[in-house]
């Protein structure tokens, strides 16, 4: 999985589902997405790049050289998606192991943690209204709305 640093100075958002881009103005159903496919948001910005893995963690790359600038270990399952703060100065992972960490994408610190109560995350996504939100939603069906300290 890979996302990209919503950073001060612009945000490029695309959806994906597999390898096709899903381009705005087409329905869902004539872009061939159906009950059960999964979607990918992209959220791109040129400073840089956040990849997840099974090996439970998360890397934070410069997306101009290519360089890994941090790599946040912590989780102890496949980490399945992440999300940058709107100011970029968390990111927010999320893993099969039952929890969501928040990162200081400055030191690479985890500076907060949130356990699942019932069953694994399924997914975590950010919103912005002003502040910074995260949704979590369980594979029990459940959700939470969390508000998120952009300060790291």
């Amino acid at each position: 999985s890979v996302v990209a640093q919503a950073g001060q100075s612009g945000l490029r958002s695309r959806v994906l589902s597999g390898e096709v881009e899903l381009l705005p103005g087409v329905q869902l159903k004539d872009a061939g997405v159906s009950d059960g496919c999964i979607l990918t948001l992209l959220q791109e910005h040129c400073q840089q790049i956040a990849t997840t893995s099974h090996d439970g963690n998360a890397r934070i790359w410069d997306a101009e050289t290519g360089e890994c600038l941090l790599i946040l270990c912590g989780h102890v399952s496949w980490v399945v998606s992440a999300v940058f703060s709107p100011d970029g100065k968390l990111l927010v992972t999320q893993s099969n192991d039952g929890s969501v960490r928040f990162w200081s994408t400055s030191s690479g610190e985890c500076t907060r943690v949130i356990r699942c109560q019932r069953g694994e995350f399924f997914s975590c996504t950010a919103l912005v209204d002003g502040d910074f939100w995260v949704v979590v939603s369980g594979s029990d069906f459940s959700a939470s709305v969390r508000r998120a300290e952009s300060e790291a």
